[in-house]
């Protein structure tokens, strides 16, 4: 498998990465430095939600491209014990 290169951060992302919650700082400079396509797509699904892990499994974009794979789903056999 071949190896990422690591992208080095400007300052400017280096400043946004220190405004968002101190608990997604380290995922999104993963993203950003390109080392985990699972941390960017993470990333974006924070960012798209308002830094709310709620909101992601709670997620009504179906016609997003990263929908499918967004983090923090309901497990189906969580919401079926849930109605039974």
């Amino acid at each position: 498998m071949k190896k990422r290169q690591t992208i080095i951060l400007t300052d400017e992302q280096i400043r946004y990465i220190n405004t968002l919650p101190f608990s997604y700082r380290q995922v999104t400079r993963k993203a950003m430095e390109g080392t985990s396509l699972r941390a960017a797509i993470k990333a974006k699904c924070l960012d798209c939600c308002c830094w709310q892990r709620a909101e992601i499994a709670d997620c009504r974009v179906p016609n997003c491209a990263l929908y499918p794979y967004r983090p923090y789903k309901v497990s189906r056999s969580r919401v079926t014990k849930a109605v039974l």
